[in-house]
C-alpha cells in the first residue's frame, strides 16, 4: 500500500553531496519499499553523474549506507536536454529507525538542478 509520495528534493548542487531535509528522516524509516526518481538539468560541467544513496540510522546521529551500491550509482547526465534516473528499494532488508537520501554529482566541475520525487510503501496489514 502506497503511504506516501511527494518531491522531497529540489536543490541546484555541484560535487559536495547534500541531504534531504531530515524532517523526511522518520516517514522514509518507516518504508518496506521506496522508490527514487530523479529528474536532472545539467547547468555545467564535464562528463557529469548523478549518485543517490539511501543511507540508515538508528538515531539520526550514526549513518550507514543501506545497501554496497547506491540505488542510482553514477547514472550519466546529458548535457544537452533533461536526464531521468530511477532507483528502488524493495525491502530484502529490513531498516532502521530512520532514512536519509544522500545526492551525489561526479565528473569534472559539475553543476546541476536535481529534483527527487519518492514513493514509499508498506505492507498492508489485514
Amino acid at each position: 500500500m502506497r503511504v506516501f509520495q511527494a518531491e522531497i528534493f529540489d536543490q541546484t548542487l555541484d560535487s559536495t553531496p547534500l541531504y534531504v531535509d531530515s524532517a523526511y528522516n522518520s516517514l522514509l524509516g518507516s518504508m518496506e519499499e521506496l522508490s527514487i526518481f530523479a529528474v536532472a538539468d545539467v547547468l555545467s560541467g564535464t562528463a557529469p553523474t548523478l549518485t543517490v544513496q539511501i543511507e540508515e540510522s538508528p538515531n539520526q546521529i550514526h549513518w550507514i549506507n543501506k545497501q554496497v551500491s547506491p540505488e542510482i550509482n553514477a547514472a550519466a547526465l546529458s548535457l544537452t536536454s533533461t536526464t531521468t534516473a530511477q532507483g528502488r528499494d524493495l525491502g530484502s532488508l529490513p531498516s532502521s529507525g530512520f532514512i536519509r537520501l544522500r545526492v551525489q554529482l561526479g565528473g569534472t566541475t559539475p553543476r546541476a538542478r536535481v529534483r527527487l520525487w519518492v514513493t514509499v510503501r508498506v505492507e498492508q496489514i489485514n
